[in-house]
């Protein structure tokens, strides 16, 4: 039951939990120290003041750098140019062999004519990343409506690499030491991940939180530079969410309408026998290419026919209950009371995932994991038909935890250029506690709500994010030590 669920799940933890393997972890001596805690990060950093103006600094592009224009076009014309050299024959040896452990080489030992090299290969492309970031819209313009589930997103897979050149080129300019130049990378990387999101389908918002999840990785290496300006106000600019899925979800909500037109037909009024037999041909069709491919036509009839001899008595309560009147459910076609009474449960499961994702963060884990039980209580039910849209649910917990973890590691960022600003105005010294930090607000963990943990400890100080519902290694530990 539940196939894109699943795979949705898949998705999450695969592309985004991966998310430091995708982009590259910063090599600040980072490392898994037990599965069942964060991950921790040594983070070696010096005082730095708040810059003059505040604002000198940007992760987002300034108003005056923006052009009209539609950023989805110049992010295409990138996939089209970088499409010849990724399908070489040695381009997924180049990018395991060369680019992702550069991105984990520390910048001293980084051999920066030969990162140069690679990069000059993809200078248009990173061009149009550029023009991409400062146009002041992006519209994906995808036919959903039309094409439904059978939707292909390959541009949006292909976006992946050059967001590892984004990457690795703010870890040139940084061993070159051109701080500048890699902000203004880190702002492009920024933007890309926060226009992905406005495809209005879930994948390209998951590639998006994977760029972010690299950016946060450079901006670990960034902040411990022997004076790097201090990034307080950059990082509290970035909109929140950083990635936001939810004109996704609103078009998710919609899935048997757009996936399966047929339904509306069902809805619009009682349907004769042969019409709804003829509909529900139609829609078993499209319904064998989404999910049963390996099944033949003959087969699904078959399966179909058995569900709705056994369901159809249940199903007619089921629309009664909802509202319609008694003796319009008794003279529909059985197809048509089968198909709606589905529809009707796609309506309240999908309402009980989807709402949660109205409330604050520190509020939509425990009622997502609610949620997520009730639909999976549809079995026991007996509701377990094999034609059930709630199969098509996605994982939309796993999914807004995707969104959510990267806010948190940003407001993460935040705190730790609080503390550096703090150590600039006494004496490089490290805060007692958070609550000892007076020039700038500390931020909240946002998935808890709780603040951060913090202490002092063997001369420095450990910075993390408080448990999860007892999940502690998705979570970020930094051992924080203050040059003097």
């Amino acid at each position: 039951m539940r196939k894109r669920f699943k795979w949705l799940i898949y998705v999450t933890f695969g592309l985004i939990g991966g998310g430091a393997n995708f982009c590259g972890v910063a090599p600040v001596a980072a490392q898994m120290t037990n599965p069942n805690e964060p991950s921790t990060v040594l983070l070696t950093l010096s005082p730095a003041a708040e810059p003059v103006p505040a604002l000198k600094y940007r992760l987002r592009p300034p108003v005056e750098e923006r052009t009209k224009g539609n950023a989805a076009l110049a992010y295409y014309r990138a996939v089209v140019q970088f499409e010849p050299m990724a399908h070489g024959p040695n381009f997924a040896a180049f990018i395991s062999d060369k680019v992702q452990p550069w991105l984990q080489t520390p910048l001293d030992s980084l051999p920066q004519e030969e990162v140069a090299r690679s990069l000059g290969l993809y200078e248009s492309v990173l061009k149009e990343l550029e023009r991409g970031s400062r146009h002041d819209e992006c519209r994906w313009d995808l036919p959903l409506e039309s094409d439904g589930i059978n939707t292909l997103l390959g541009e949006f897979q292909d976006l992946r690499w050059p967001g590892q050149l984004l990457a690795l080129r703010a870890r040139l300019e940084m061993a070159r030491g051109d701080m500048n130049a890699a902000l203004a990378t880190l702002r492009v990387s920024y933007q890309l991940a926060r226009n992905l999101a406005t495809a209005r389908t879930f994948i390209p918002p998951l590639v998006g939180v994977a760029i972010a999840a690299g950016n946060r990785a450079e901006v670990e290496t960034f902040v411990q530079q022997p004076g790097a300006p201090n990034l307080y106000w950059a990082l509290t600019e970035l909109p929140v969410p950083l990635v936001d899925f939810r004109s996704a979800l609103e078009m998710e909500s919609r899935l048997p309408d757009y996936a399966f037109p047929e339904i509306r037909e069902f809805r619009s009024r009682r349907l004769s026998k042969e019409e709804a037999h003829r509909i529900s041909e139609r829609l078993l069709i499209r319904w064998r290419g989404i999910n049963d491919a390996g099944d033949t036509v003959e087969s699904i009839r078959t399966r179909f026919a058995v569900t709705a001899a056994a369901e159809y008595t249940a199903d007619k309560q089921t629309l009664i209950a909802a509202g319609r009147p008694k003796s319009q459910v008794e003279a529909m076609a059985v197809e048509q009371v089968v198909w709606l009474a589905a529809d009707f449960r796609w309506q309240v499961y999908s309402d009980e995932l989807f709402k949660w994702s109205f409330l604050p963060v520190s509020q939509r884990s425990e009622g997502f994991a609610r949620a997520e039980q009730r639909v999976g209580l549809l079995e026991s039910e007996g509701r377990g038909s094999p034609f059930e849209f709630v199969e098509l649910l996605p994982a939309v917990g796993s999914v807004m935890t995707a969104m959510d973890r990267t806010d948190r590691g940003i407001a993460l960022l935040r705190t730790v250029e609080a503390i550096r600003l703090h150590a600039a105005l006494h004496g490089g010294e490290l805060p007692n506690s958070l609550d000892n930090i007076d020039a700038v607000p500390i931020p909240t963990d946002p998935m808890t709500g709780r603040p951060f943990i913090y202490r002092l400890q063997d001369g420095g100080a450990v910075l993390e994010t408080p448990p999860v519902s007892d999940n502690k290694h998705q979570g970020r530990r930094y051992l924080i030590r203050m040059r003097k």
